[in-house]
């Protein structure tokens, strides 16, 4: 586990769920996806995956300002986990920073 950002003090990613018993549940992240919290956002959504086996899993990351290597990395196997559950994943919403860092580094597809 990595300690929090000493830059920022306090962890700057919050995340939010709301899985209910419809068929989508919502994952809603504002602040950093980041090496220092790269993995408690992945065991969030691991823990939604497991828990709850919604059909589709929702990531608004609207309000996400930056992302770096290792959330990608978590996004990235957030993703190969759902589907192996036949667990839809996606990410709904993205901060145009989120979209242009996907973009750069081919993982796209994450928005579709």
């Amino acid at each position: 586990m990595f300690p929090s950002n000493p830059f920022y003090g306090d962890d700057p990613l919050v995340i939010q769920v709301q899985a209910s018993a419809s068929a989508a549940a919502v994952v809603t992240m504002s602040g950093e996806v980041d090496v220092c919290n790269y993995a408690r956002m992945q065991q969030v959504v691991i823990d939604l995956l497991l828990h709850k086996r919604p059909a589709h899993v929702l990531l608004d990351m609207g309000k996400v300002t930056f992302l770096d290597a290792a959330g990608i990395r978590a996004l990235l196997t957030c993703r190969y986990d759902a589907e192996q559950l036949g667990i839809r994943l996606k990410i709904c919403a993205a901060h145009k920073r989120v979209r242009w860092v996907l973009t750069v580094c081919d993982a796209e597809h994450l928005l579709h």
